[in-house]
């Protein structure tokens, strides 16, 4: 499956007109669920420490809870969060989206250009067993856990987060392991952070929904709506797999904001 998923990547990449500009290639990777675009970041990380001469890493990601018999099956077991549930009623919004980004590498923070984001490694916390259902819905021990990891991989603590972004959609389960992750991991975390939650406007959007959350606080800095400073993002898939990564903008201020994306590291 994986190495299917592998050869169809490369086609679609392949088809592209940055494909070219990509240079040396070292082949493609294919790596499903909720947290995919956290392994692959992981990947990236292990990838420069064998070859430091890479100089593109491309993570792109698609999914999809709307085909028609994905759809049908999820409304016939009742997994469907219906349009006006209360907060807390259990179930997931239906949602497809993709997103692709081109990162560079970068040997710390301090060495990013003006505006320029890093993205940390990963945290990751594979569970034994779906989320949800699950009788461990709700502990919010593995979130805890990839929180805890990634934050102390970008060697930040909780006061130092500027933005929280999550794929939380009102459903109890992951309502409880979000209340549970304030009450530890972001217990520190001031008042003032700004809160992202992209499945309350998409719904959930599985293996993209990380790579959408780090498009769209770049462009909340690019565009001048935010200043984003350090940006904590989760993604809690029903799937066996937990992620979070930080990522972190230069601390080098420029003079003023500037029109177009912002340099990914």
């Amino acid at each position: 499956m994986s190495r299917r998923l592998e050869r169809a990547a490369e086609q679609t990449l392949a088809a592209h007109p940055i494909w070219p500009l990509l240079g040396r290639r070292q082949g493609c990777t294919a790596l499903q669920g909720s947290g995919g675009a956290a392994h692959a970041l992981r990947r990236a990380y292990a990838e420069l420490e064998t070859d430091p001469h890479l100089q593109h890493i491309v993570i792109a990601a698609v999914d999809s809870w709307a085909e028609p018999s994905v759809l049908d099956k999820a409304a016939r077991e009742g997994l469907i969060l219906s349009h006006g549930a209360a907060q807390g009623t259990q179930g997931f919004v239906a949602g497809e989206a993709a997103a692709c980004l081109v990162l560079r590498p970068c040997a710390s923070v301090q060495h990013l250009p003006p505006g320029g984001f890093v993205l940390h490694r990963p945290g990751l916390q594979d569970n034994p067993s779906p989320r949800w259902p699950s009788a461990i819905e709700g502990d919010g021990q593995a979130l805890n856990t990839a929180v805890e990891q990634a934050l102390s991989q970008a060697g930040l603590k909780a006061e130092h987060l500027s933005h929280l972004a999550s794929d939380m959609d009102g459903s109890g389960w992951r309502v409880m392991d979000e209340l549970r992750l304030q009450q530890r991991a972001l217990a520190g975390c001031t008042q003032d952070a700004s809160v992202l939650r992209i499945a309350e406007q998409l719904g959930q959007t599985g293996a993209a929904a990380l790579p959408l959350m780090w498009a769209m606080l770049a462009e909340k800095e690019a565009r001048h709506i935010e200043r984003v400073n350090a940006a904590l993002t989760w993604s809690l898939g029903m799937d066996q797999s937990t992620a979070a990564v930080v990522m972190e903008r230069s601390p080098r201020r420029a003079a003023r904001w500037a029109p177009g994306a912002p340099s990914h590291g």
